[in-house]
């Protein structure tokens, strides 16, 4: 194992979790099986929950890491280029020569708006707590972790109890206990709401948020999709609406969710506008192929069309340049 930092520089957002590289490709229209088809849009991009919202909150601006491993070979070398082209920091980068990305597959139908995802996990390796460089997750503003990297994670929960350091965590999947002790040590919960079913074997938003605050102290929030997404306040449940768009691949959308509340954390956004920019920015994900293709840098972000945003997100500092 070989850490991939000189001195240690502070960053207002690390992340952990799993990268990985992805090659999308879309269906034409009248394809034909055991032939070859030509297709008019193709791209291998890195991806990964955790690794796309520190990639968002990197080009909104904030000094950021990513803890994450990578090795001699050449997925890891496209995963390492995006994080910092996209403006990640490699000083937390995790050297294990033998380790590669997870290997994703990403089939688009562009007819039907969905994507079927093929993914290889043969030679991820995972990181090692002890490899971690901790004090630079303690010194940050915001962990933003996803589920894929159970042990890295819950050591980095343990270490920042007691600190200033806000968690969001994106938790889609996991064993129950290891995301029940997930929730308890988290500050921001942003669960899909099939999962947050399964684990309180509640149905409605409402009464999944209302099981899980028993366990946590935490700001909950459940998403389910073009349906919205629900949060637990002291005023009853706030539920945003998805923005409506012209849908092309929801590949990456969560991941830009989870990236854009973070962000909204550090800008000081209320949780309404927390919300509704993370509901904006994943919908503005949906119209590109690959979950990093709307991925605007701090400058872009006041030049989008901001029509559908409300008079308050729009009066932000991020939306007035």
């Amino acid at each position: 194992m070989i850490r991939m930092v000189t001195e240690m520089p502070k960053f207002d957002v690390v992340g952990i979790g799993v990268n990985d590289v992805d090659a999308f490709y879309c269906l034409p229209e009248g394809y034909q099986l055991d032939r070859k088809n030509w297709t008019e849009e193709a791209k291998i991009q890195a991806g990964g929950p955790a690794a796309t919202a520190s990639c968002l909150c990197a080009m909104l601006g904030w000094r950021t890491g990513f803890i994450t491993p990578v090795g001699e070979n050449m997925l890891s070398e496209i995963a390492k280029t995006e994080f910092v082209s996209r403006g990640v920091s490699a000083d937390l980068f995790i050297s294990y020569p033998q380790a590669k990305p997870v290997f994703s597959v990403v089939q688009i139908d562009p007819r039907l708006a969905t994507r079927t995802i093929f993914s290889q996990l043969t030679d991820y390796v995972y990181i090692n707590p002890a490899d971690m460089v901790l004090d630079a997750v303690t010194e940050a503003h915001v962990l933003i972790a996803d589920s894929y990297e159970p042990d890295a994670v819950m050591a980095a929960l343990e270490a920042i109890q007691g600190k200033a350091c806000r968690s969001v965590l994106d938790l889609e999947s996991g064993g129950p206990e290891w995301l029940w002790r997930a929730i308890e040590l988290g500050t921001d919960i942003i669960m899909p709401l099939h999962e947050a079913r399964e684990l309180t074997g509640e149905a409605s938003p409402q009464e999944v948020l209302q099981a899980l605050s028993k366990r946590t102290t935490a700001q909950l929030v459940v998403t389910n999709g073009s349906e919205g997404s629900w949060a637990l306040t002291t005023n009853g449940i706030h539920h945003q609406a998805a923005f409506e768009v012209d849908a092309r691949d929801t590949t990456g959308c969560g991941d830009v969710f989870h990236g854009a509340y973070a962000a909204g954390l550090l800008e000081g956004m209320s949780l309404a506008l927390r919300l509704e920019f993370a509901a904006w920015m994943a919908s503005m994900t949906a119209t590109r192929v690959g979950g990093r293709e709307a991925l605007f840098s701090r400058e872009q972000v006041p030049t989008q069309d901001l029509s559908l945003l409300s008079e308050s997100l729009q009066a932000q500092r991020l939306f007035v340049g």
